[in-house]
C-alpha cells in the first residue's frame, strides 16, 4: 500500500492468495489516495490498483523478467527499468488534447494506471479492468429533493474533511478567495487552527486578497499572501522532468516553491488544495442538464425553471439554451469528450491524433448528456492533480476529489447544480452554515491571465527561439506562422496559454533527449 487508505464499509477487505480478488476487495471497501499492489507468489502475477482520486501517480514498466512500479520515472529506473525514449506520437497527442491521460505515456515502455483501474501483469502481457466506474453512482439520489441532496452533500463533505484532518492535523491550505478553497478551509478549520496561503498578482483579476482576508478573519486563522511576478519565473525550468509526460506549468513555479518553503517554516504536515471543485460541483455551463431533466421527467413547468436558471448562470439567451438542448436530444448526441487544440500545430501533428476516450467515458456511453459532461469534467480535474510539483516530502491533498464526495456528486440530478440561477448551487446550499454570505454567494472569481501574458511577452524572443531550434520543430509539429501571431499583445488567453504549454513541453523533451 502506497499512500493513505480509509475504510468506506464496516467489513474489512478480504486478503487471500488470489491477488485479483484482494485488489477488488480493497477497491470496494477503501477510499483515500493510494496505490495497492498485490503479488501472487505462486503464479508470479502482479496486480495494481490506483484509487479513483488519482492523487498518487502510478506508472509501470515490464519486460517479462522485471516489473517496475513507481510514482515517477526515477523510481522506475532505480529498480531496474531501462532508459526510455520519447514517444513523439504521444507528445503530439498531449499537445492536441492536453490533460487527457492515456495508458501509454510520452516515454516508450512506460504506462500509467488510470484512476480506478486495475492492471494485471503476467509475464510479457498486461490487461486492464476499470473496476471503479462513475456510472455506478449516476442517479442513485435522483429522487431526493434539492434540500435533501444539500444535506447529504454537507454530511459527506464534513465527514470526508474530518477524516483527512484526523490524518493530517496541521495542513497548509492554499486559498484563492473563491468558493471551493474557502469551503475546504472552513471544514478543515473545524478540526483546529489552520494556516492559509494566498497567491496574488498585480493585475486586477489576479488580486483576490480581500476575499482571502475575509476567509481568514471568519475562521480566526492566519493568512500569508505572496505576490507572484513574471520576473521570478525561470522559463527553462520544468518541474515535471521526473514524470513520464509534461505536467508542470511554468507559472506554478512560484506556487510550488513558496508552498514548500512556507510549509517547512510552520511545520505543516500536508498541503490542502480546493482544486477540482468547479468540476465536481457541476459547473457545467451548458444546456445539457435541461435535456437530462426532460428525459427524466418529461414536459412540465419545471423545464422552464431549469432553462431560466441555465440562462442566469451562463449568460446565454433563452434561444441559445433551447438550441443546444434540442441538439442534445438527438440520438447519440453527447458533449465533446475532449477539446482539440490544433491552432498552433501542423497537419503532421494532427495526423497522430488517436480517437481514444478516457476510460471512464468509454464505460458511460449510455448516460445522458449532462451526466456525461459531469463525468468528463471530473476526469479532467483528476488529470490536473499532477500539475502541482511541490518538491517536499508532504502530500498534496485535493479533498474535493475524494471518492465519497465524487460519488455523491455523481448521484444527484444534474439540474440541481443550477438551482435558483447559481452555479454549484448544491454545494453552496450544503455549506451555508460554514461560510459568510460574502464568500458563499460570490459569482465571479480571480484569474492569472495577466501573469501568463507577462511571462510570455517578457520572454518572447527566447521562447520563440527555443521553439524554432527545438525538438518539437525537428519533429515537424509546430506551425510557426500561427505562433508568430501570438506575439501580438491582443492575443487571447487561450493562445497565450497554448504557446507557454508548447515551450514547457519543449523543456520537458530536452530533459529526455
Amino acid at each position: 500500500m502506497i499512500g493513505d487508505c480509509f475504510p468506506s464499509l464496516d467489513e474489512p477487505p478480504t486478503i487471500g492468495e488470489d491477488a485479483i480478488q484482494a485488489v477488488r476487495s480493497m477497491a470496494g471497501t477503501r477510499w483515500g489516495r493510494f496505490i495497492f499492489i498485490a503479488w501472487n507468489h505462486l503464479t508470479g502475477t502482479i496486480t495494481i490498483y490506483r484509487d479513483p482520486s488519482g492523487m498518487v501517480p502510478c506508472y509501470y514498466s515490464f519486460n517479462g523478467e522485471t516489473v517496475a512500479i513507481g510514482t515517477d520515472v526515477r523510481s522506475l529506473d532505480a529498480i531496474g527499468a531501462k532508459q526510455h525514449r520519447i514517444d513523439w506520437d504521444e507528445i503530439a497527442n498531449s499537445l492536441i488534447v492536453p490533460n487527457l491521460r492515456r495508458h501509454q505515456t510520452c516515454l516508450s515502455g512506460v504506462f500509467e494506471v488510470a484512476p480506478g483501474e486495475m492492471v494485471v501483469i503476467d509475464g510479457n502481457s498486461a490487461y486492464r479492468d476499470q473496476i471503479w466506474n462513475p456510472d455506478s453512482f449516476i442517479g442513485q439520489n435522483r429522487l431526493c429533493s434539492f434540500e435533501e441532496a444539500a444535506e447529504l452533500l454537507e454530511a459527506t463533505m464534513v465527514q470526508t474533511l474530518d477524516t483527512w484532518c484526523n490524518r493530517y492535523s496541521r495542513p497548509l491550505v492554499s486559498v484563492s478567495g473563491g468558493f471551493d478553497s474557502s469551503a475546504i478551509s472552513a471544514l478543515a478549520g473545524r478540526a483546529g487552527p489552520i494556516e492559509l496561503l494566498h497567491f496574488y498578482t498585480t493585475s486586477p483579476r489576479g488580486d483576490e486578497r480581500q476575499y482571502a482576508a475575509m476567509l481568514a478573519e471568519h475562521l480566526g486563522g492566519k493568512m500569508h499572501a505572496v505576490l507572484c511576478e513574471a520576473g521570478a519565473i525561470a522559463i527553462h525550468k520544468n518541474l515535471s522532468s521526473a514524470r513520464p509526460r509534461p505536467s508542470a506549468r511554468v507559472f506554478t513555479q512560484v506556487f510550488d516553491e513558496v508552498s514548500a518553503g512556507y510549509a517547512a517554516k510552520i511545520g505543516a504536515d500536508a498541503h490542502f488544495s480546493g482544486g477540482g471543485g468547479d468540476n465536481v460541483f457541476g459547473k457545467l455551463h451548458s444546456a445539457y442538464p435541461l435535456v437530462d431533466r426532460y428525459r427524466r421527467e418529461g414536459l412540465g413547468k419545471e423545464l422552464i425553471t431549469t432553462a431560466l436558471d441555465i440562462c442566469h448562470v451562463t449568460g446565454a439567451s433563452m434561444p441559445a439554451v433551447l438550441r443546444q438542448a434540442l441538439r442534445g436530444l438527438r440520438s447519440g448526441s453527447t458533449p465533446k469528450a475532449w477539446n482539440v487544440h490544433s491552432d498552433l500545430l501542423t497537419p503532421t501533428a494532427m495526423k497522430t491524433l488517436k480517437p481514444e476516450l478516457h476510460p471512464w467515458l468509454a464505460r458511460c456511453m449510455h448516460v445522458m448528456p449532462g451526466e456525461w459532461q459531469l463525468i468528463r469534467n471530473i476526469a479532467r480535474a483528476v488529470a490536473l492533480t499532477d500539475h502541482l510539483n511541490i518538491e517536499d516530502e508532504l502530500p498534496t491533498i485535493y479533498p474535493l476529489l475524494s471518492q465519497p464526495i465524487v460519488e455523491q456528486c455523481l448521484s444527484f440530478p444534474t439540474w440541481y447544480w443550477f438551482s435558483d440561477g447559481r452555479d454549484r448551487a448544491l454545494a453552496r446550499a450544503g455549506l451555508r452554515s460554514f461560510l459568510p454570505a460574502s464568500l458563499l454567494d460570490r459569482r465571479g472569481k480571480g484569474a492569472f491571465n495577466g501573469l501568463l501574458a507577462a511571462i510570455l511577452y517578457n520572454n518572447w524572443e527566447k521562447i520563440y527561439s527555443d521553439l524554432q531550434e527545438g525538438l518539437l520543430a525537428q519533429q515537424g509539429l509546430l506551425d510557426f506562422a500561427a505562433i508568430q501571431k501570438s506575439k501580438n499583445r491582443s492575443a487571447n488567453g487561450s493562445t497565450i496559454f497554448s504557446v507557454l504549454y508548447l515551450h514547457e513541453t519543449e523543456m520537458w523533451c530536452r530533459n529526455w533527449q
